[in-house]
């Protein structure tokens, strides 16, 4: 797997930290800067000591974040290890199984690693609740050793005596001739009290003026009902051909991948987009 420059030392950096400590190891890495292709090269090495260990990559309890890191080792073979998705309970042999907490809980096994994307979704239920999914992973399954992967680290911040946090941030990753973050336009468009049509109008115009680039358009919605009244609008006034991403739509997150892959102009969701989607195309966000 091709990896940036500042992505190497990190990666040594947590896995010297996984191998000698028994806390929690926490690794807030800023978004679009590569946290599976970092995962990747840790996995890479962890292997290497031991080839017998057994790792676990939790989704958070977002399928689209399990999948989306199982199809980054699918489309970067070959890689040093062996890895399953969604099998949690079968008898394969793998030494990575990818999967989501609820599937854990059902399926319990001893784990050298434990990995949780977008940790801070999940790991805080842990204070004062032993019925939450990661209290009972931790029960059931007593990892030996865990690293939470994060974008929004200010949980593990404040309790900084509690993990072995390794940061890395925009300042951190000089610009090279390869692109690693999108290319959204970020603009603020104050709206008061306006209907979802007002406020579109007040978006497109503004975007108009600016001559920000619509062709890969992601909104995210407050609701599932919201998202349809925004679709319509979409459609018929601005003639956008789009396509929605919600747990009433896409269980599977299905729609993201062809959104991905040009087929819409706009995606709209309620809360995907936020939890480790990547996609380096899209070009503005509302």
């Amino acid at each position: 797997m091709n990896q940036f420059h500042y992505q190497i030392p990190l990666a040594v950096q947590v896995l010297k930290s996984i191998e000698t400590t028994s806390k929690p190891v926490c690794m807030a890495v800023t978004t679009s800067a590569g946290k599976s292709a970092i995962s990747v090269r840790i996995l890479e090495d962890y292997f290497k000591t031991d080839p017998t260990r057994t790792v676990v990559f939790l989704g958070s309890n977002q399928t689209a974040l399990a999948k989306q890191f199982f199809d980054t080792l699918s489309n970067n073979c070959p890689v040093p290890f062996s890895f399953s998705y969604s099998m949690l309970k079968d008898s394969q042999d793998s030494q990575l199984k990818i999967g989501l907490p609820l599937q854990l809980i059902n399926n319990p096994r001893k784990i050298s690693l434990l990995i949780l994307d977008e940790a801070q979704l999940l790991w805080p239920q842990i204070e004062n609740n032993l019925e939450s999914m990661m209290s009972k992973i931790l029960q059931l399954c007593e990892p030996e050793r865990i690293l939470l992967l994060t974008g929004s680290p200010s949980y593990f911040t404040k309790r900084k005596d509690q993990y072995a946090i390794h940061y890395l941030s925009y300042e951190d990753i000089a610009n090279g001739k390869n692109r690693v973050f999108s290319k959204v336009d970020l603009d603020l468009v104050v709206v008061d009290k306006e209907s979802v049509e007002e406020s579109l109008k007040i978006f497109w115009r503004s975007t108009k003026h600016k001559r920000n680039d619509l062709s890969q358009l992601a909104v995210v919605a407050k609701d599932i009902q919201q998202a349809e009244i925004i679709r319509r609008v979409l459609e018929e006034k601005y003639r956008l051909k789009t396509v929605i991403s919600t747990s009433h739509h896409d269980s599977d997150s299905a729609n993201l991948d062809i959104f991905k892959a040009g087929a819409y102009d706009c995606c709209i969701t309620v809360n995907r987009i936020f939890t480790g989607w990547s996609y380096n195309n899209l070009t503005s966000v509302l």
